[in-house]
């Protein structure tokens, strides 16, 4: 793992680069790659990991590689009482007492209790990138996943609510400058618009890649089922709610009892059926209830840095454009773009000998926050969009 120097104006910026697929941590092994200015990026070779994360350590030691403090909070939802658990990652209190927040919210982590945070599928990045310039990270398992408490309800109105108390949180903290971003790819990806949805004071800019603001346009376009909407989609998801956690396993058997009972999980699968048949939104309001899109143009007022790869056969651009020019022209959102040859995955998962990877994916983000969260002038944030072609240019 090494370090790779950039430029902002006069201002130097050192990024580790974490090029990996989004569940991949690194192994000793290290390769070069070549950048187009003949210079190297040496990074490690990845290796996959579990969802799972690691097992944490002590409540407070400092994580060395990145030079932080890792903390768990629980707290009450205001709906109706159920778990919010959040995982904090934040630089050493001595030496930043005013950090901004960049969250990942997901339902694919396990109970932050047992976990290293910053050894997270999908977290790692994120804190290796950004912990050492003074950001903290967080992350926040959805409704109905690891330790959150509820059902699973698939971008719904009552994991929404979680999500914006959660933010709101962050916010507050004492240890934070009160400007939060989200970042994520797929439904991590989506999670930013559901808070972004709620209007929250404190989430100042999202970076979405692949995000998905209408899930039923994306599986039910023109009137038009995808073999996954009706017959992969919910159920995929009520399975990762169940997790492990099971009566054969003996973890956390209370929890999955309470998940295998979810109504919501009935509600879905009649919306999915009816969709499936139909082609329409349910007349239940299931699928309205989900479209993020009319939410967004009204209550959020930061900023979005779209990312989406055009070989993504997972979440095509269609969720992106022509909504995009609407929050333009129409609601002033400032928004921007990086579009590439990669597919469902980050910009520097790609594959450097095809021409898929940009290998300053990590700078791009850090010089945006920089600007967007610490209110920093004259940063050199490039262009409104970054458009990558099919040859690599």
């Amino acid at each position: 793992m090494s370090v790779v120097a950039a430029q902002s104006g006069s201002e130097p910026f050192h990024v580790v680069l974490y090029s990996a697929a989004v569940g991949i941590i690194p192994t000793r092994r290290t390769t070069k790659t070549p950048r187009r200015d003949g210079a190297y990026f040496e990074h490690s070779a990845p290796a996959r990991s579990s969802p799972r994360c690691r097992r944490r350590r002590p409540p407070g030691r400092r994580t060395g590689r990145v030079g932080s403090t890792e903390y768990v909070v629980d707290l009450d939802s205001e709906q109706d009482g159920e778990n919010v658990q959040i995982g904090v990652v934040r630089p050493d209190p001595e030496a930043v007492d005013d950090a901004p927040v960049i969250v990942r919210a997901t339902p694919y982590v396990g109970d932050l209790r047992d976990a290293d945070i910053a050894e997270c599928w999908g977290v790692k990045r994120l804190a290796y990138n950004f912990v050492p310039h003074g950001y903290a990270v967080a992350v926040i398992p959805v409704r109905g996943t690891g330790g959150a408490g509820g059902c699973m309800t698939l971008f719904g109105p009552a994991e929404r609510r979680d999500l914006d108390q959660a933010v709101d949180y962050l916010g507050e903290a004492e240890w934070s400058n009160g400007n939060v971003a989200m970042s994520g790819g797929s439904y991590d990806g989506t999670t930013p618009f559901e808070v972004a949805a709620m209007g929250n004071d404190y989430l100042k800019t999202i970076v979405p890649m692949s995000g998905v603001p209408d899930v039923h346009d994306l599986m039910y376009r023109n009137g038009v089922p995808e073999t996954r909407g009706p017959l992969v989609l919910n159920a995929l998801y009520y399975a990762i709610s169940l997790g492990t956690d099971s009566p054969l396993t003996g973890t956390r058997v209370d929890a999955y009892a309470t998940r295998a009972a979810c109504s919501e999980y009935a509600q879905g699968g009649f919306a999915a059926t009816y969709a499936g048949v139909t082609g329409e939104r349910d007349p239940s309001g299931y699928w309205a209830a989900r479209n993020l899109r009319p939410l967004v143009e009204d209550n959020y007022e930061g900023s979005i840095f779209y990312v989406q790869g055009l070989q993504d056969w997972n979440v095509d651009l269609s969720q992106m454009y022509p909504w995009t020019e609407r929050l333009e022209a129409v609601d002033d959102i400032e928004t921007r773009y990086t579009l590439g040859q990669f597919g469902h995955a980050y910009p520097d998962d790609g594959d450097w000998a095809e021409g898929t990877r940009r290998n300053d994916w990590a700078d791009i983000a850090l010089r945006w926050y920089e600007q967007e969260l610490k209110g920093k002038e004259n940063v050199d944030v490039g262009p409104d969009a970054y458009v990558q072609d099919s040859t690599g240019e």
